[in-house]
């Protein structure tokens, strides 16, 4: 292939490109053909595209691109989550699921997991969780990544082998939270530890399993609320759960 004289490529290059020159409209058009990934690609070709794909009248996404729904859902909101941490919000809802809905706090099994993106945030003070599920290194990473955190609320949430522990955190509500059953672990043995200095305000609601609770170092505590309902004492009798200070 002969190459094109300089001269030639110069002066294609000073007629600019063509399909950036296009109207904004038409462009919009043509992306809506193009697979979702290839259409976002687009905003790296010049500075018109950057933001043109935003706007476009359709995405097309192909759910084979993708492991699987829950894959794709918990990918995209970490990414929301992660841009709104970003810009210095001082509270932040992770709500998977309808909360005030007593009669699927049971039976919804699907938890939103954020284990693979922790949460770092200088700003940081008020965090709701519900239908998410918490880890010890999620716990760990979150109390350490977050030094202004002062307010947690865990509801329906599931909690697997944990260790509350924080200098921070002021006000701990955790209410409807799943634990490993003792019966289906039966190597399992832990204890559900809360250890905040300063701590002020506590709430524990249902358990929907029961758990050995440590409250440790509580000496700023100035109110407190432990709710048993029946299924929770009964779970509690069975597995000889205690409450330790």
């Amino acid at each position: 292939m002969t190459e094109m004289p300089r001269s030639k490529r110069a002066k294609a290059m000073d007629e600019g490109d063509r399909i950036s020159s296009l109207p904004d409209e038409l462009r919009r058009h043509v992306l809506s053909f193009l697979p979702a990934r290839d259409t976002v690609r687009t905003s790296v070709l010049a500075p018109k595209w950057r933001h043109l794909w935003a706007s476009a009248r359709r995405l097309n996404v192909d759910a084979k691109g993708f492991s699987s729904q829950s894959s794709f859902v918990n990918d995209t909101v970490c990414l929301w989550i992660c841009h709104a941490l970003r810009s210095n919000v001082e509270e932040l809802s992770v709500i998977d699921h309808d909360c005030n809905d007593i009669s699927e706090r049971v039976e919804y099994t699907e938890f939103f997991r954020l284990q693979h993106y922790p949460l770092t945030s200088s700003y940081l003070k008020k965090l709701h969780l519900c239908y998410v599920y918490i880890s010890n290194r999620f716990l760990k990473t979150l109390f350490s990544g977050c030094p202004a955190l002062e307010d947690l609320e865990m509801i329906n949430c599931d909690i697997f082998y944990t260790d509350f522990t924080s200098a921070t955190l002021k006000s701990l509500s955790i209410d409807y939270v799943h634990f490993p059953n003792p019966s289906i672990y039966d190597d399992l043995d832990y204890d559900i530890v809360i250890n905040m200095l300063s701590l002020v305000s506590l709430h524990i609601g249902a358990l929907l399993v029961g758990a050995a609770l440590s409250l440790v170092d509580m000496q700023s505590l100035a109110t407190a609320s432990i709710y048993l309902d029946a299924f929770t004492y009964l779970m509690a009798a069975q597995f000889s759960v205690l409450f330790q200070t």
